[in-house]
């Protein structure tokens, strides 16, 4: 699987450059902020265009058709800073979320990464606009050079301390402008039929011997398509891929070429001899919205070609597409492929992946339980399908995150960034057992999973069989765990822990371990890289936490596309990364305990309210029991959804000696912390402004009370109870 189509690299030998318009104002301009970039500068400094530090950049579609695109990218700022040390004193340049150049010894200049859908035979070339802002690193406040791209390091001890610094000397001594162009168009592989080039906008760009720096604060970027406005290999999208597609690329096809489906798909491949096995979870997955379609081996073949062919076979037929895989068995029921990348990862990922050729853009996500036996099959069906029914208990919102002790400002910093923009907001307890600043050990990291923990986070040293050093883990005390019904993902960011073409690797004893362990784990068949697992871990959160993605395959599949907008095609690490991380577990399983909808109603409270229907925006407006409340006010209330007799509302009030007292149905709620009851009056039931009497944030179930002192001259009062979210 080595190299790009043949096709796709003639496509893009064909690129042709356009030279833009640029427009200048003049040298000398520091972006209007003035002599504060004199004063000695800070490890990090935002240095802004006009917009606060929490904007990030802008790309926005201004036109799209057959023949080509326009956007308007806008630039709020730039953060900058300083990288010290044997080496030299370098100048940082970054965008929040975004990545930079990839080129090693070069300047790491941020660049603002999106796919575009180009005509599959077309020749593409591009033009820019922009307004240019001149100024110099020195100017403001920052070393002359900026910091050279490093290659990537090895997650091994010592690679660190021994990498070796590169700096394209002849490019640092040059007066030429780096880089030559600030748009750059490159092939990025076929995703359901479609074409994907990257779109790569450079919005900084530097004179690497005298420091100059410019500035695009606004650009206008004009891709144009020749001789192929007609696609020469499209195919229907089904919703599922309509919705993937529009949150991937900027140009996604119009709605109207979506085929409607009725069900989600699940197309699971096993052994003959395991089918009978997978009875009761295919029931499972059934009475959770999923149609699945179980094929044996007798059927698919036992060669990768021969699976893969049968998967393409149902994914042609619209009527039998899958919207995820699941295979069964260890590599000796199903094989693995052998990627094309360094250290030829094992890999499910092609199973996934339709478009023919050397494609490596999975269609649909992809999952295995890598089991040899039926009573393994049985344990892991056991607790995958355990997670999903787990109740609303304390244990699914905790995370235990795991670091090392070597390069820990890596392993630890990440940790920290994703518990404190995500998972701290959204209510969860992260337990953090780090072993440089916290000196954590195995016993604590036996506690954790033991106590339960619906995630657990590992970034440091790996092998095979166990955890080196964050803290020491191996598969002796997985299978001492005594984690019964509290079954969670494991994320192993490290190395070879994934490696699942062996007999029984340290991710595989996760998964298979009976009554104990994990319900799946991502873990890397190959050696990991510190800084690109830094960032596909919080590029996993993201989507599974901001982008709210409770199904486990379709946030590993996105948490992959956000990376690729980080370090873009140039870089055969991109192609690896999609390579080595795989998913032992089902693709389909929901993340008990996730927020699903901006308001963070978790995935647990429908199942435990016996709503199956993972249709959540219908059901949260749906009035289950006709009490005129629908499923999302019950849930604020407490109520239960199934029980007309379980709702908000006044059930009496008593007059005596000049007061009113007020009843109410009421129940504990699932908020942290909960809402208050609103008590509100007015004098006229139809006509007149509800005037607020006062909150209340106890709850006393089954009935809350309240009196008030009636207002004299008075003759009527209307009360009304409300709450808020």
């Amino acid at each position: 699987m080595n190299g790009q189509k043949s096709k796709r690299a003639a496509a893009l030998s064909r690129l042709s450059l356009v030279k833009g318009l640029v427009l200048s104002v003049g040298c000398g301009v520091v972006f209007g902020v003035g002599a504060s970039f004199a004063a000695a500068p800070v490890p990090l400094h935002w240095v802004p265009l006009g917009s606060p530090l929490s904007d990030t950049a802008k790309v926005q579609l201004l036109q799209s058709s057959g023949s080509g695109l326009s956007v308007l990218v806008t630039m709020p700022g730039f953060i900058s800073g300083i990288h010290e040390d044997a080496n030299g004193r370098f100048a940082t340049l970054s965008l929040p979320g975004d990545g930079s150049l990839q080129e090693n010894g070069k300047p790491a200049l941020p660049v603002i990464r999106r796919l575009i859908v180009v005509p599959d035979n077309a020749e593409i070339s591009y033009a820019f606009t922009g307004s240019l802002l001149i100024t110099s690193l020195t100017k403001l406040g920052f070393p002359l050079q900026v910091m050279p791209v490093q290659p990537p390091v090895p997650k091994i001890p010592g690679a660190v301390e021994a990498a070796i610094f590169e700096q394209d000397a002849a490019l640092y001594s040059s007066p030429v402008t780096y880089p030559t162009s600030p748009v750059t168009l490159s092939e990025a592989g076929t995703l359901f039929g479609r074409r994907l080039v990257t779109l790569e906008i450079c919005p900084l760009s530097v004179i690497p011997s005298t420091g100059g720096l410019a500035v695009y604060s606004n650009m206008t970027v004009t891709v144009t398509f020749a001789k192929g406005s007609v696609q020469a290999t499209e195919i229907g999208l089904t919703d599922r891929e309509q919705a993937l597609l529009q949150g991937t690329v900027l140009n996604p096809p119009p709605t109207g070429e979506t085929i409607a489906t009725i069900q989600k798909r699940l197309l699971i491949i096993a052994p003959n001899n395991f089918i009978d096995g997978l009875a009761s979870f295919i029931t499972h997955k059934t009475g959770r919205g999923w149609l699945v379609d179980c094929c044996g081996t007798n059927s698919a073949g036992t060669t990768s070609a021969s699976i893969q062919a049968f998967i393409k076979s149902r994914y042609t037929n619209s009527a039998t597409r899958p919207d995820a895989l699941l295979l069964v068995g260890d590599v000796a029921q199903i094989p693995c492929f052998v990627g094309s990348a360094t250290d030829n990862p094992d890999t499910d990922l092609y199973y996934g992946c339709m478009d023919g050729g050397s494609d490596w853009q999975p269609e649909f996500p992809v999952g295995r339980f890598s089991v040899s036996t039926t009573n393994e099959l049985a344990a892991v069906l056991a607790k995958s399908m355990a997670h999903e029914r787990s109740a609303l208990e304390p244990w699914i919102k905790r995370a235990t995150f795991m670091a090392s002790e070597d390069n820990y400002t890596v392993s630890e910093g990440t940790h920290n960034a994703v518990i404190a923009t995500t998972l701290t907001p959204l209510g969860y307890a992260s337990e953090k057992l780090y072993c440089n600043t916290f000196s954590a050990t195995a016993d604590q990291v036996r506690q954790a999973f033991n106590n339960g923990c619906v995630l657990g986070i590992y970034s440091g040293h790996g092998a095979i069989n166990y955890w080196a050093d964050g803290p020491y883990f191996t598969q002796s005390d997985i299978n001492g765990l005594t984690n019964a019904a509290h079954y969670p993902v494991i994320c192993s960011f490290a190395c070879l822990t994934g490696q699942f073409s062996i007999n029984e690797c340290f991710a595989e004893s996760w998964l298979r371990a009976p009554s104990k362990g994990a319900a799946a784990i991502l873990a890397s068949s190959v050696t990991s890289y510190w800084d690109e697992d830094d960032i596909l871990e919080k590029k996993l959160c993201k989507a599974i936490f901001d982008e709210n993605q409770p199904l486990l395959g379709t946030a590993i599949w996105r948490a992959k596309q956000l990376y690729l907008a980080v370090y873009g095609t140039s870089t055969t690490t991109t192609r690896r990364y999609f390579e080595q991380y795989n998913l032992l577990g089902d693709p389909t399983l929901e993340l008990v305990g996730l927020p699903v909808l901006t308001n963070g109603i978790p995935v647990a409270w429908f199942t435990s309210q016996g709503i199956t229907n993972t249709d959540y925006a219908l059901e949260l407006q749906a009035d289950r029991d006709g009490d005129g409340m629908t499923a999302q006010q019950e849930y604020l209330a407490g109520t239960n959804p199934n029980d007309s007799n379980s709702v908000l509302r006044l059930t009496d009030g008593e007059l005596a000696n000049g007061k009113m007292t007020l009843r109410w149905l009421s129940a504990q709620s699932l908020l942290n912390p909960m809402s208050p009851y609103l008590v509100w009056s007015r004098t006229n039931l139809f006509v007149g402004a509800w005037r607020l009497q006062t909150n209340i944030y106890v709850r006393t179930p089954p009935t809350n009370a309240i009196q008030f002192t009636l207002p004299l001259n008075t003759p009527q009062l209307f009360y009304r109870i409300t709450l808020t979210n």
